[in-house]
């Protein structure tokens, strides 16, 4: 049965905003602990002019940990959340927050591995030209459910699985980049507004100030994942993962690796 958007996007609603609320609390709490990504560099005293140096505190070696901790975390589920969403637009399965760990087995530094090459890809990309880096990111879109499809195969090399994601998205790159870009317009529009609305808020109420941005996060992701599911939704639609193999069945249930 063919999903529509809303149909997947309802699916899927509860256990993204499970997800997206951790996360948020998660950086909430780092932050105001005091061991954020900030608590890494030590800034130059106000009139000097020398770049910010590398924090050994004690305090700085722990934010380390955190943040790798919550790198690895969002990487591997953000995968999981790409097969979740491929399982809802083709086969109309129901999803739950456990599917999101889909990539927490045996195989999951291929997973991690994959998630740090793409990435780094990515970075040469917009180093370079900005274009390549935007192109490259948006045919990675799709990756989560490219790799699911691999893995069930047996393939699990990280080159693969990244041409496969660039193969499959040939002739959807720009439907993918229009529905992202739009997405990203909307939530601009909305952390400006809701930005002047707290304005007061933010310059006498640190803690009210961290909870408000926290909710514009959870908005801003939420409304970033419609474009996505559309994304993938329409590339269901559109026979693009027939591309890759026709062996995938076993994802209706969500069978591991």
């Amino acid at each position: 049965m063919r999903q529509s958007t809303s149909d997947i996007f309802k699916k899927m609603f509860p256990s993204l905003l499970i997800y997206l609320v951790i996360l948020a609390v998660y950086s909430l709490i780092t932050k105001s602990m005091g061991l954020g990504t900030d608590a890494m560099v030590s800034m130059p005293e106000p009139g000097q002019f020398s770049p910010p140096s590398f924090n050994t505190s004690a305090e700085s070696i722990l934010a380390i940990i955190l943040q790798l901790i919550y790198f690895v975390m969002a990487g591997l589920i953000g995968f999981g959340i790409i097969l979740s969403i491929y399982r809802v637009a083709r086969y109309g399965s129901d999803v739950s927050f456990a599917d999101y760990f889909y990539f927490f087995n045996g195989k999951w530094y291929k997973a991690f591995l994959t998630y740090i090459v793409s990435g780094i890809f990515t970075l040469i990309g917009i180093g370079l030209l900005i274009i390549p880096g935007i192109v490259f990111s948006i045919a990675m879109v799709p990756l989560g459910a490219v790799m699911g499809v691999n893995y069930l195969k047996g393939e699990y090399g990280i080159m693969q699985s990244i041409r496969d994601s660039w193969n499959l998205t040939k002739g959807f790159k720009g439907m993918i980049f229009g529905r992202c870009l739009i997405a990203g317009i909307i939530v601009m529009v909305i952390a400006i507004a809701w930005a002047f609305a707290f304005m007061g808020i933010s310059t006498t109420g640190g803690v009210v100030s961290s909870i408000s941005q926290s909710v514009i996060t959870v908005i801003s992701g939420l409304i970033m994942y419609v474009a996505v599911i559309d994304s993938i939704r329409e590339l269901v639609d559109r026979g693009a993962f027939e591309r890759i193999d026709k062996s995938e069945e076993s994802l209706e249930e969500g069978e591991t690796v």
